[in-house]
């Protein structure tokens, strides 16, 4: 077969590889479809046979989701709180991760593969078993219903964010480091000028993913806050079904806060769906 010549036998496959990822795509699609149009239907609509379109656009839900009076559920005090655990976990965690990385992709020291390999071994553990030597130590620290339990610890890093930048980290000639060692750069130095730099794409993916694991998080919150005032947006959408026990507009505007929730996750991704490519595939970099 001639290089670049188009056979018969080409086309369909093409046209079954798009035809099958837009079947994908309906899929996925469809339940954000249906939580959106349902939103913005009346009652009567929603309590009758499905319809794929509405009949009468409402925004009842919307306003009544909003008013926090009446539903004693604040939207935008449960975003902002969602943002003050999580902001600081990003920051602070791929930062933090990013340094580990570094130490274990470009230094060598006594005990780093063994050190390294217990650090993945802690990966196998499942997060339930420290449940409750986690919870006891808070409680005597005096964190519970604070946001210190949820946002310390994550602080610290994660070993999954570790893996993944020292598998990208070992991809990067060592004879830059050497350079920047010759022209006098230390450990630090060399992170900040070298190693930093080059990294930015999967640390920004690796943030978004960790931003999206902290944003959707509910047994941390269910356990450790306590008080309405410092719920998050998920503590948020399981009270509001309870507040919403007697209303007619329950499932409308249980699906406009869903709606709602989902903006500032649709929006970053958006945003920044390139590196969240890079960070898929920066754990083919060999080590």
């Amino acid at each position: 077969m001639i290089k670049g010549k188009t056979t018969p036998g080409s086309v369909i496959t093409e046209i079954m590889t798009y035809f099958g990822l837009i079947a994908a795509m309906l899929v996925v699609l469809f339940p954000f479809y249906v939580a959106i149009i349902t939103s913005v239907k009346d009652v009567l609509e929603v309590r009758g046979p499905f319809t794929w379109w509405p009949h009468t656009f409402t925004t009842t839900a919307y306003k009544l989701m909003f008013d926090a009076n009446e539903l004693d559920i604040n939207y935008l005090r449960a975003l902002i709180n969602t943002l003050t655990i999580a902001v600081p976990i990003v920051l602070f965690g791929c930062l933090s991760s990013s340094m580990s990385a570094y130490i274990f992709a470009k230094q060598e020291f006594l005990g780093k593969n063994m050190m390294f390999a217990l650090m993945m071994t802690s990966m196998m553990v499942p997060s339930v078993v420290t449940l409750i030597p986690s919870y006891l130590i808070f409680t005597a620290l005096g964190w519970v219903d604070t946001f210190l339990p949820l946002v310390v610890p994550g602080m610290f890093g994660s070993i999954s964010v570790l893996f993944a930048l020292r598998q990208f980290m070992c991809g990067i000639p060592n004879e830059l480091t050497d350079a920047a060692k010759i022209d006098g750069l230390g450990y630090f130095g060399t992170y900040v000028a070298i190693i930093l730099p080059l990294s930015y794409p999967p640390i920004i993916a690796q943030a978004i993913m960790m931003f999206m694991g902290v944003y959707n998080d509910y047994m941390g919150p269910l356990l450790y806050l306590l008080s309405p005032e410092r719920e998050t947006l998920q503590l948020s959408i399981v009270r509001l079904q309870d507040a919403l026990r007697y209303y007619p507009e329950k499932t409308q505007v249980s699906m406009a806060f869903a709606v709602v929730m989902m903006v500032p996750l649709l929006f970053l991704y958006i945003v920044a769906q390139k590196f969240l490519a890079k960070g898929v595939m920066v754990g083919a970099v060999k080590g």
